[in-house]
């Protein structure tokens, strides 16, 4: 998978490239720190603006993502950072995570559906808004941390990365006809896109379902899931799913 250039608003010696009047006059922010900046370049991509840096120094905005996901004390400028990188992505709203409210939603849910075996063929690609999460939650970086569900997400929705590029959703139906997803961030980005139709699938066995049984955290039988971009702050995107 290629990552979308996320352009590195750092010049060498620590210097912003971008002017405060750009900023203004472009998205109508100013520049707070790191991560406003690196927020108005995401933006900026999200809006189709170009900006002046290198397609190699995307790595330090990656960085950025990575490293506000784990952690403290987010602050009100904060999330107004979060909500400019977020400008243009199809999320329902930021939430505010509670000390009480992390502890619930990593709790197991204990009622967790039942497997339905079928004999006949399945299909290869369905529509993203029948997939349903099994998490309550997921941290906005994939396993391998090349990745994050922010700029997959500007890939897709840009053109610069096919759905058929990434690698094959694993799901599975329960005995009430509801079909789960194994892969909770490659869905989260598809639908924070906004402009995704169908996914690419393969069917999960009950063995491999069962091996994924602790992921069942959800709270809203499937219906959305909290991206975790700080210790405190989330965004809540919706599965679409009935």
């Amino acid at each position: 998978m290629r990552l979308l250039p996320v352009l590195s608003p750092f010049a060498p010696g620590g210097g912003v490239r971008v002017s405060q009047g750009w900023s203004n006059r472009v998205l109508g922010c100013s520049l707070r720190g790191r991560s406003g900046v690196v927020a108005v370049f995401l933006a900026a991509l999200a809006l189709g603006v170009g900006c002046e840096r290198p397609e190699e120094d995307q790595r330090l905005a990656h960085e950025f993502i990575v490293r506000e996901a784990d952690q403290g004390g987010a602050a009100p400028e904060l999330r107004g950072e979060f909500e400019l990188l977020l400008r243009g992505l199809h999320y329902k709203k930021l939430i505010e995570l509670t000390p009480e409210f992390r502890r619930v939603y990593r709790e197991p849910n204990k009622h967790f559906p039942k497997f339905r075996e079928r004999a006949e063929p399945r299909p290869g690609r369905l529509p993203l808004n029948v997939l349903h999460f099994m998490q309550s939650s997921i941290w906005d970086v994939f396993h391998d941390t090349k990745y994050d569900v922010i700029t997959t997400a500007y890939q897709l929705q840009r053109g610069e990365l096919e759905v058929s590029a990434l690698p094959v959703v694993q799901v599975w139906e329960d005995d009430e006809g509801k079909v789960w997803t194994l892969n909770h961030r490659r869905v989260a980005a598809c639908r924070l896109a906004g402009n995704v139709g169908e996914v690419p699938v393969r069917w999960a066995t009950r063995e491999e379902v069962e091996r994924n049984r602790y992921e069942y955290t959800t709270r809203t039988e499937g219906r959305s899931i909290i991206g975790i971009l700080h210790e405190d702050l989330g965004m809540l995107i919706e599965a679409g799913g009935a």
